[in-house]
């Protein structure tokens, strides 16, 4: 686009890439709610946990990346969600079956359907749930991830930190 409007290409390549580098730095300056932390923490002394992400965010670029020992950039691949070739490739990296497998999202369409197509149980963040059918089976509703751990507890039979716990 600078090219059109009159740049020469190695001064347009030159601005596009200082414009990038500068949102990337933005991008990546986020504020997780107070108890994500935590939350994380306590998952990942039980869980080996995975991200999948249609943005453009680098997760190990992140505090809380550290707690993800596998994050896919599905945009990389050239396949974001929906499409399963990001939930199959954190599977296997992950060396889990989707039968063994928590997809933890907020989009019905890219994180709930895909996964449940998968064999998935699927933890499902909406804050805004009134009289609607029924969730098919393995769909869990939460209003918010801090019920994340009374829902592991119930799936799993063992008790797990809330969400205000240190780790």
């Amino acid at each position: 686009m600078l090219g059109e409007y009159g740049l020469a290409p190695a001064a347009a390549e030159t601005w596009a890439a200082a414009a990038m580098a500068r949102f990337m730095t933005l991008r990546h300056r986020v504020a997780p709610h107070p108890e994500v932390e935590p939350l994380l923490a306590a998952l990942a002394e039980r869980y080996r946990l995975a991200s999948i992400t249609n943005g453009n965010v680098d997760v190990h670029r992140l505090a809380l990346g550290r707690f993800f020992p596998v994050a896919i950039a599905a945009g990389e691949m050239l396949a974001p969600k929906p499409d399963p070739r990001p939930f199959l490739a954190a599977l296997g990296r992950l060396g889990a079956s989707p039968a063994q497998a928590l997809h933890v999202g907020d989009s019905w369409r890219e994180d709930v359907e895909p996964a449940l197509r998968l064999g998935m149980q699927v933890a499902w963040i909406s804050p805004h749930r009134d009289d609607e059918p029924p969730l098919p089976q393995r769909v869990h509703h939460l209003a918010h991830v801090r019920e994340l751990p009374t829902l592991l507890t119930h799936l799993t039979g063992r008790p797990h930190p809330p969400a205000e716990a240190g780790a």
